[in-house]
């Protein structure tokens, strides 16, 4: 989804029933609540020369829409018998930074199936400099680990890249921020990744597809050419 820089508003003429009555004319407007990211705004639909919103959505939920498993929402989806399927780059976004769309608790395993191999060249541009945010790092279960089951399958990932350099809120570098007890990683393939974890503040532990692990299982995994600042 791309956003752009500068506040956008256009003006329509039609009509819309609102809980006020019926408007005839009315402004869609997209406005930056903060960092030129996607999360970081809101669309409002409001009437000409009335600043207070009638609706109002998050860019959020169009974005997830995008970021999705194709299984996602269907029944069993993120169990054992119907893993949340992880097909390309986007997919691997919404497991990594839409923790909320997917984790449950603590104790309860959610099941990923990577179907084919992915290029993670893009993510040397995400997050203003930081790249992709390790998978875990947001799950509010004390430890930010992730707690599920990843089976690549046989495919790989590559070109990931991770400068996590002077941001403090990330402790652990590494495809996984961090792997909970029971977790499973398997099947999976990393290549040509790039970790930088240097920076004024602390250095942080870095590890290929993991840089911690409370009890997890790690197998049948492979990393080729790394680059760890």
């Amino acid at each position: 989804m791309s956003i752009p820089h500068d506040l956008v508003v256009m003006s329509i003429t039609g009509s819309t029933t609102t809980s006020v009555g019926t408007i005839e004319t009315y402004t869609i407007g997209l406005y930056n609540t903060g960092e030129n990211t996607a999360t970081d705004y809101t669309i409002h639909l409001k009437q000409v020369g009335n600043n207070t919103p009638l609706a109002t959505i998050k860019c959020t939920d169009i974005l997830y829409e995008e970021q999705r498993p194709s299984n996602w929402g269907a029944p069993l989806a993120g169990t054992e018998e119907n893993p949340f399927l992880i097909s390309n780059l986007l997919n691997l976004r919404w497991l990594s930074e839409v923790s909320e769309d997917w984790y449950i608790d603590a104790n309860t395993l959610v099941h990923f199936k990577q179907t084919s191999d992915i290029d993670a060249i893009e993510t040397i541009s995400w997050n203003n400099g930081v790249g992709f945010k390790p998978i875990g790092f947001d799950v509010p279960n004390g430890l930010n680990s992730f707690i599920g089951v990843y089976d690549g399958d046989g495919y790989t990932i590559d070109n990931l890249y991770i400068n996590i350099a002077d941001t403090i809120n990330i402790i652990q570098v590494g495809l996984f921020n961090a792997l909970g007890m029971d977790t499973i990683i398997k099947n999976l393939g990393l290549n040509d990744f790039y970790y930088n974890g240097t920076g004024d503040y602390y250095r942080p532990s870095i590890g290929g597809i993991a840089a911690y692990s409370a009890g997890a299982t790690i197998s049948k995994n492979n990393e080729y050419n790394p680059n760890l600042g």
